[in-house]
């Protein structure tokens, strides 16, 4: 029925509507209703709704018959497949464009169910005279499933009408029919949303971005308690897929609000108490420790592709045993990881965290900046931090050391963060210019840097596949020649930077700086 039928069209059955009596009534217009079925669907997109803000939805449906999946797009239509189980990352599908389309915009992400529906389904088929399918109806009754076994939970009726293609006629008059029946109303959307909101999810809702609304005349140290417990929020909802492995990003935003955290104790001055600063700073610095090892192995392991296409097809093939060295490290790296997440030392700290961030500020404070307004505080700490950024970057020359632009991306890195934290504070459409305006300056210091390590750790699993006899002469040249390529790509990144920095360091970008960030009066 499903490769044959065209758009369905869809009917609800309000509360105490006799479907029994609709069955009969179709049964006397010559459609013969099949046995009952029971259907599982389930709803997936990534953790971060990708598919959502792609304008996508998949589906699995499963009655019995091994299980389809559909991907709607915004238009209402679909490309179906069959499959026993739904995939876990969109490579794992045959090649084709149901895998291209999601590959696109997923990219690294774990498909998850967002929602279960369990159905109770009712199957009528109007035939011609030699058992040829004119026309199809569904009748279900739906509940969402939680996971766990929880009770489920009543969610709709539904009559969807399956016409096929070449016989719409038949259908035309099953929809006059249809609209004249007491209380049968057609559907105005489908039964995901229902679904989704009764499991209590919103799509679109999840966003690592630090963007927290506050008050310009806010005491800075309370502003700076909303802004960590923000960030010290994505640490927590990224926790669980961090510790399962569910998928590579779950790591990465968990760093990244990591990063962000340590970057707001150590930037936004003058606030805290410095015992408290110096306990929590070693305590996420424990963290940023813990959990690099195993990031560092998955932007391996990501880049591995690329590497193998920037190489002729036989050296690409070589690098087989180079991967294999980096998924067994890499499982070896996230059981430590998981250890440490599940820790009394990583409990411990972060209950202290959250208490210490959720406390009230004190009436009175005796740090320098703590009651200041946090607008004051922000215009103050980002100037100082641009101030140093021009600094840096006009003291770098040819000759200077490699350590340079490490510390000038640092600094960048820091810049960005305090404009991120803010940016409530300013006319936002001007700040994301002056963030986008140094997009081209990390880019090519980021590109510098990550290039430097990712050499290294190259001549480090050289090094230790030959010490464990598993260093091909092909995987050494192909290794070799990697190395190689790396190391011209950081060459022209580092010769590009003059301009790039140029291109950063000119009057416009100085004069909007000037306009969002004006020097104090008492300072000019």
């Amino acid at each position: 029925m499903h490769a044959r039928t065209t758009s369905c069209r869809d009917y609800l059955l309000p509360p105490g509507f006799d479907a029994d009596a609709l069955a009969i009534r179709l049964q006397s217009l010559g459609m013969h209703e099949g046995p009952p079925q029971r259907c599982r669907r389930r709803l997936y997109d990534s953790f971060d709704w990708r598919l959502f803000h792609a304008g996508l939805l998949l589906e699995h449906s499963d009655c019995g018959d091994g299980g389809r999946l559909y991907l709607h797009n915004g238009k209402g239509s679909a490309r179906v497949i069959e499959r026993r189980r739904p995939p876990r990352f969109a490579a794992d599908l045959a090649e084709g464009p149901l895998r291209g389309a999601l590959e696109g915009a997923l990219e690294m992400r774990a498909l998850l169910p967002q929602a279960i529906v369990c159905s109770e389904r009712r199957s009528f088929r109007l035939e011609d005279a030699e058992g040829k399918l004119l026309l199809g109806l569904q009748l279900d009754e739906s509940r969402l499933c939680p996971p766990g076994g929880r009770r489920r939970v009543p969610l709709e009726r539904r009559l969807c009408l399956l016409p096929v293609r070449g016989y719409e006629a038949s259908a035309r008059r099953l929809r006059e029919l249809l609209s004249g029946e007491p209380g049968l109303l057609p559907a105005s959307e489908g039964l995901w949303p229902a679904a989704l909101a009764a499991a209590g999810a919103t799509p679109g809702s999840y966003s690592s971005k630090p963007d927290v609304a506050l008050d310009p005349a806010m005491r800075a140290d309370r502003a700076a308690k909303r802004i960590l417990l923000h960030l010290a929020d994505i640490m927590q909802v990224n926790l669980e897929g961090t510790v399962n492995d569910t998928d590579s990003e779950f790591l990465h935003e968990y760093r990244v609000a990591l990063r962000r955290s340590r970057a707001a104790l150590a930037q936004i001055k003058g606030i805290f108490a410095p015992r408290d600063v110096a306990r929590f700073r070693a305590g996420l610095g424990w963290l940023g420790e813990a959990t690099g090892p195993t990031r560092d192995l998955h932007v391996y392991l990501l880049g591995l592709p690329a590497y193998c296409e920037s190489l002729p097809p036989p050296l690409g093939e070589a690098l087989a045993p180079l991967r294999s060295l980096l998924e067994r490290r890499q499982r070896q790296e996230q059981l430590a990881l998981a250890r440490a997440l599940r820790s009394a030392r990583y409990a411990k700290l972060m209950t202290a965290w959250r208490r210490f961030l959720e406390a009230p500020v004190p009436a009175h404070s005796r740090q320098p900046n703590a009651m200041r307004p946090v607008r004051a505080v922000a215009v103050e700490r980002i100037r100082k931090m641009h101030k140093r950024v021009l600094s840096e970057g006009r003291a770098i020359n040819d000759a200077s050391p490699p350590e340079e632009l490490h510390e000038l991306r640092k600094s960048c890195k820091k810049l960005r963060y305090l404009l991120e934290f803010f940016q409530g504070l300013f006319p936002r459409r001007q700040v994301r210019r002056l963030i986008k305006s140094m997009k081209g300056l990390q880019e090519v210091l980021g590109d510098y840097q990550d290039l430097a390590v990712q050499m290294a750790a190259l001549g480090r699993f050289e090094a230790m596949m030959a010490e464990e006899g598993e260093l091909p002469a092909a995987t050494r040249e192909a290794i070799d020649r990697l190395l190689a390529d790396l190391h011209t790509r950081q060459a022209e990144a580092r010769n590009g930077f003059a301009a790039v920095f140029a291109a950063f360091d000119n009057p416009a970008h100085h004069a909007l700086f000037g306009a969002l960030f004006p020097k104090p009066a008492d300072d000019r």
